[in-house]
């Protein structure tokens, strides 16, 4: 009885999946298993790739788009910053004024430090008498009608730098007395219409001075002006007819030479002008007057080389 029983419970138990199909079918349907698995990991590698490529095509675009974006607000920036100090001085004491009545107003600012001035809507570039006195930065450039420079008493005592460029339509230039007290230096060259130079009394104390290229015809130089200046260089300028020194002018000049001066006609240097200095007239066919103040020349040398000095006293 107890085999018969064993046997039929081992008819019941399930054929194992080797039993149950041929062993071909199942190969087939293995081998078909790991084809559909292949295929889904080569979709989905397929499909990274794309999302890849997508995105990396789309990146040149986006940093395109960031830096016009950036490069548009700096520029809107600046020309808010601009406009904002046309007629007075911005957070950073820089100024741009668009014509002289912005400049007049400019006297008001007290953190003012640095003017920068352009354009064709200055017939004339004037500077108020006493102010500007915190500047120590001045440009005038690009202002081609203007035909006149000035700079009123008492102004620009703190300036230590000055640019003047593209001012051809200048005929006169002339500082007021007591201003540019600090300014190292001054360099008038290549103004093409030039004809005047006029400094204030007791301005531009220790500044080196050149005056070149230009066809200049009158030049003079107040009282104290250059009281302590060293340096003072004269070239090219052929249109010069008169020098007026007032007084106590390149006292601690050691060298000047008015030469090649073809036009040439009158040279005044008044008391104390030139005291140490060793001055050299040669090749000034026209000269006819030098006058020399008490002191004048005291320490120092006159040699006379130019053609028709006719009269000396």
């Amino acid at each position: 009885m107890s085999t018969q029983k064993s046997d039929k419970k081992e008819d019941l138990l399930p054929m194992s999946l080797d039993e149950s199909y041929p062993e071909e079918e199942v190969k087939t349907k293995r081998d078909h298993s790991k084809r559909e698995t292949i295929k889904r990991k080569k979709s989905k590698h397929s499909a990274k790739g794309k999302k890849r490529e997508s995105s990396c095509g789309r990146r040149p675009c986006v940093l395109l788009l960031v830096v016009a974006c950036v490069v548009a607000l700096c520029y809107g920036g600046f020309l808010i910053y601009k406009w904002s100090s046309r007629s007075t001085c911005n957070v950073f004491g820089v100024s741009y004024p668009k014509d002289q009545q912005g400049l007049d107003h400019l006297t008001t600012c007290q953190r003012l430090t640095s003017v920068i001035i352009s354009g064709d809507a200055f017939s004339s570039v004037i500077f108020p008498a006493d102010g500007f006195n915190t500047v120590t930065s001045l440009t005038i450039q690009n202002v081609p009608k203007a035909t006149q420079i000035m700079f009123g008493d008492n102004s620009f005592q703190k300036l230590t730098s000055i640019k003047l460029k593209g001012v051809d339509g200048v005929e006169m230039f002339r500082i007021g007395k007591d201003s540019f007290t600090v300014l190292p230096k001054l360099v008038l060259s290549n103004f093409p219409a030039l004809k005047s130079v006029i400094i204030g009394e007791r301005s531009l104390n220790e500044a080196h001075f050149e005056l070149s290229y230009s066809p200049v015809q009158d030049l003079t130089i107040n009282e104290n002006a250059f009281s302590a200046s060293s340096q003072f260089i004269l070239v090219d300028l052929p249109a010069l007819s008169s020098m007026q020194f007032h007084g106590n002018n390149f006292a601690k000049a050691h060298t000047f030479n008015v030469a090649n001066l073809p036009a040439l006609t009158d040279f005044t240097a008044d008391y104390k002008c030139f005291r140490q200095a060793e001055v050299l007239f040669a090749n000034d066919p026209k000269l006819a007057h030098i006058r020399l103040g008490t002191g004048a020349m005291q320490e120092g040398t006159l040699t006379l080389e130019a053609r028709g000095a006719e009269e000396a006293r």
